[in-house]
């Protein structure tokens, strides 16, 4: 059976395979954050942020991370 790819709004259980792939990429692809031993990336606006993941069966393909309005700063402002 062929799994398809859901996009839904992510439940707890996502985050931390959110915080590992925002390592993957922004911590050992591009260099913009140090790597750390953990392998997970996270930010003090997580408690802010909303998410929507890509899934297909139980992988990770992307998200979209939204920080809304209440949180003290935007990452373009850090």
């Amino acid at each position: 059976m062929m799994k398809t790819m859901r996009i839904a709004p992510a439940h707890p259980h996502d985050l931390e395979a959110i915080f590992r792939m925002r390592h993957a990429v922004y911590a050992r692809e591009l260099g913009q954050h140090h790597e750390n031993a953990n392998g997970v990336l996270t930010d003090t606006v997580d408690g802010f942020n909303h998410y929507i993941v890509a899934t297909k069966g139980s992988n990770l393909l992307g998200f979209i991370s939204i920080t809304t309005h209440a949180a003290p700063y935007f990452a373009i402002e850090k």
